[in-house]
């Protein structure tokens, strides 16, 4: 990108084609619903009559479908609109097969889902949503206790952090909240690692600060700010708070679709909730669902950044480094740093960058002042 302006559109071009893909997958869900889908699945029952065999077979010819209807739109977004604004110049070639291979890893992740919904659908169809529910939070909890215990020692290689002041200011950064950090590791990995990250690990109550080795070209300033982020978060509990406030939107979701799944499948001209053919209906009540939830998430997820953001400050001194490392790690999120507030509402889980660096200026200013 060549100005702030060319930047500027293409932030506010993602934005934009974010809500058209909303728009075109509802508008594909429809079509579905009210010509295709019957069809769809008694060709797959003259295959088989195997629930699961059908459903398998019938989501894999769906997400086809989809992926034809929407390839338009992902053509654009990916590869136009990137080599437009200079954000990429990765061949054509490269592209496709880099899409291909990621809408594969989420149909296998979408059939998984669907696969589980379909199972409590038919195991009981008045209360299923709840069954539906009670499997998606222990999943989510299992998964946030899992991952950093089980499952990150597998794809990283762990080091003892070499640099002794790094490690000695971020032990007694951690002390500052009551955090009782045993040792500092670097990690490495076979891939590549896109995102900066730091991460609290633990076994009991035995804790440890992993840096990526991401961080390498980051100040050990920098490195503080982020470092402090996380701290902040485990020492508040913020990421307890936010699984149970998903919790309690997800289960508002939930309820939403199994109070309103029957009465619509019959317009539509289907009479069971368990039949295949009217996914497409249950998938727009969820799709509508999530549109409606994902933005009362968001503004929890703001107000707590908010409040990690001024205990960064706090904790750490230094508005300049937070400052750079916003600005860092902003160049590849392709987000707008001052978005129409709309935006920032429906899609921003972080308050705007323009407003988290105009918050650390006043904190300087403030601090110079007294």
């Amino acid at each position: 990108m060549y100005n702030e302006e060319e930047q500027k559109q293409y932030y506010r071009l993602k934005n934009w084609l974010i809500l058209i893909h909303l728009g075109l997958t509802l508008v594909f869900l429809f079509i579905m619903a009210y010509s295709f889908s019957l069809p769809l699945k008694e060709a797959v029952n003259v295959i088989t009559r195997n629930s699961v065999i059908v459903i398998t077979i019938y989501i894999f010819l769906f997400y086809i479908l989809y992926f034809i209807f929407t390839f338009g739109l992902k053509f654009y977004e990916g590869f136009v609109a990137e080599r437009k604004f200079q954000s990429s110049v990765e061949p054509f070639g490269k592209w496709i097969k880099g899409l291909v291979k990621k809408e594969g890893i989420i149909y296998c992740e979408f059939l998984v889902i669907v696969q589980m919904a379909y199972f409590f659908l038919e195991t009981d169809q008045k209360f299923w949503w709840l069954w539906a529910w009670l499997a998606w939070v222990i999943l989510s909890n299992l998964f946030t206790k899992i991952y950093p215990m089980f499952i990150q020692p597998l794809l990283y290689r762990y080091s003892r952090l070499d640099d002794s002041d790094l490690k000695q200011k971020l032990i007694s950064l951690a002390a500052k909240v009551d955090i009782k950090v045993k040792d500092i590791y670097k990690i490495s990995s076979d891939w590549e690692i896109k995102k900066k990250n730091v991460a609290l690990s633990w076994t009991g109550s035995e804790r440890k600060i992993i840096l990526s080795d991401t961080l390498s070209d980051y100040a050990k300033e920098e490195i503080e700010v982020i470092t402090a982020r996380e701290l902040i978060h485990i020492r508040y509990r913020h990421l307890w708070q936010l699984l149970a406030i998903e919790s309690a939107m997800a289960l508002g979701s939930f309820c939403f679709v199994g109070v309103l799944i029957e009465p619509l499948i019959k317009i539509f001209g289907f009479k069971l909730i368990f039949d295949i053919a009217a996914f497409p209906v249950l998938a727009a009540l969820f799709l509508i669902a999530i549109m409606i939830v994902v933005p009362i998430q968001n503004y929890f997820s703001r107000r707590l950044q908010r409040q990690t953001d001024a205990s960064v400050l706090k904790l750490t001194g230094s508005a300049e480094a937070f400052i750079s490392v916003l600005m860092r790690q902003n160049l590849g999120q392709a987000k707008d740093p001052n978005p129409r507030r709309f935006i920032e509402i429906l899609l921003y889980n972080y308050p705007a960058l323009s407003r988290r660096i105009l918050m650390a200026q006043d904190y300087a200013h403030n601090l110079g002042f007294k």
